[in-house]
């Protein structure tokens, strides 16, 4: 495993650099069905082919600017307020959530196949409940991080 210092000066700018640091941190764990949670930095269509391969799952929030998301997950103008759209693949689903006015949170999931949404007062897709308790635990194991990132649904 390398310790990352830092851009050196004067070196390239590394490409999928967030997908090779996943998979070399999960090198080890291959082939035991372990799910990997990941943020945006990380998440893509490529790395979650890559993990299927090696027999994991990837749940992660996603960059609206992935070419891999149809158009109708990053409009949300006309879309209603807790509303969501899944997208299928063989083996992906996407989902785009509008928790808010103007907000779309955007997830990728190799270990979700169903449009399943939360009966409770958010109507959160299951995706984002499952990112959420797994990024919970993240954060626990780092609490003394003061940089505590945000939930999927933007509530902190």
């Amino acid at each position: 495993m390398q310790v990352y210092t830092g851009k050196q000066e004067g070196a390239r700018l590394e490409v999928n650099q967030g997908r090779r640091v996943v998979l070399e941190l999960t090198e080890e764990l291959q082939g035991y069905g372990h799910t990997v949670t990941c943020d945006h930095f990380f998440t893509s269509y490529a790395l979650a082919e890559e993990l299927l391969r090696r027999k994991m799952a990837l749940v992660g929030t996603i960059r609206r600017n992935k070419p891999e998301l149809p158009p109708n997950q990053l409009q949300t103008r006309q879309r209603a307020i807790l509303s969501s759209v899944f997208a299928f693949t063989k083996t992906h689903t996407a989902v785009s959530y509008v928790p808010k006015r103007g907000r779309n949170v955007l997830l990728l999931s190799t270990k979700h196949r169903e449009p399943s949404v939360s009966k409770a007062e958010h109507q959160k897709p299951a995706i984002i409940l499952d990112y959420n308790s797994c990024k919970d635990t993240c954060q626990c194991l780092k609490a003394e991080d003061s940089r505590a990132g945000e939930s999927a649904d933007g509530s902190g």
